[in-house]
């Protein structure tokens, strides 16, 4: 992932749901974008064996749990640094107009509603 500057974040989102089959044929579809970068490097194809392999250590999961499994613990969306230090400055002045912001409310809910439920 490092020598491919892929997107960390992304990667182990998409990661989380891909099918094993679609891993196991090299077929990564389009949408999984992060993934698809990754999959240009050389050595992508002896990563995914293992991977694999190592799945398959996991007696009686699922591919489905799996998925649930890491989907739990891999947000799509980072509440980046910089946006909530924005919001926490503004509010500290009495601004709360960032904080009540849609945008970010609704982000920042979504944020844990895919990591909580």
């Amino acid at each position: 992932m490092e020598k491919t500057e892929a997107d960390f974040t992304m990667t182990f989102r998409q990661l989380s749901e891909i099918t094993q089959s679609q891993l196991q044929e090299l077929v990564i579809p389009q949408e999984f974008w992060a993934l698809k970068m990754i999959s240009k490097h050389k050595l992508f194809p002896a990563w995914v064996s293992q991977y694999l392999s190592r799945l398959k250590s996991n007696i009686n999961d699922s591919d489905s749990e799996r998925r649930k499994r890491m989907t739990a613990v891999n947000p799509r969306y980072v509440l980046k640094n910089w946006m909530a230090e924005s919001a926490v400055q503004k509010a500290e002045r009495n601004d709360f107009s960032e904080v009540r912001s849609l945008t970010f409310l609704d982000l920042f809910l979504f944020i844990f509603k895919c990591i909580i439920f």
